[in-house]
């Protein structure tokens, strides 16, 4: 897919729609792959990750005497594949494993009340792997799209990679 084709918004109402399976979903992404090098960052084996959920268990003291709250086993720290819920990217039904690079991070994704108990779980990279990095940028697609002018194809593929209103405008 050229730039020229490029449909960010396009691409975007077909994942609010759950629609995954779309060819145009899957044209839009073999496009960012292949113009991924600059973004391109390894995740090192080894390193650690972090997956936080609202909830716990009870278990006995050490006495055995009382149950006091305790985090999640390590098996129900990963997405549960019969029951999974809807989550940003991931239709109810179809596990999806979200994990951050901080405690912090994890934690606030859960978005706690005050006083809850959240399970906070430790993954560790098993394997080098290769991902595309979209953190590099702000989130730019929300400013195309609350736009009363349609968006130019230049604009949209810089979306793509969240380029900033700043940086766009200093181009």
């Amino acid at each position: 897919m050229s730039s020229d084709e490029l449909d960010f918004a396009h691409f975007e109402n077909h994942l609010f729609s759950r629609d995954h399976n779309a060819a145009e979903v899957t044209e839009f992404l073999l496009w960012v792959v292949a113009n991924s090098s600059s973004r391109t960052r390894k995740l090192p084996k080894g390193r650690l990750l972090f997956r936080a959920q609202r909830g716990y268990l009870m278990r006995a003291d050490d006495e055995g005497e009382i149950e006091i709250p305790d985090a999640f086993l390590p098996e129900r720290m990963k997405p549960l594949r019969d029951s999974s819920s809807e989550g940003r990217v991931n239709p109810k039904g179809k596990a999806c494993l979200y994990l951050a690079t901080d405690s912090n991070t994890a934690l606030a994704e859960v978005r706690p009340w005050r006083g809850a108990h959240i399970s906070l779980g430790l993954f560790k990279v098993t394997r080098d792997c290769a991902l595309i990095d979209f953190s590099m940028d702000k989130v730019r697609s929300v400013d195309l799209m609350l736009r009363k002018e349609p968006a130019s194809t230049a604009e949209r593929a810089l979306a793509v990679w969240g380029i900033s209103r700043t940086l766009l405008q200093s181009h």
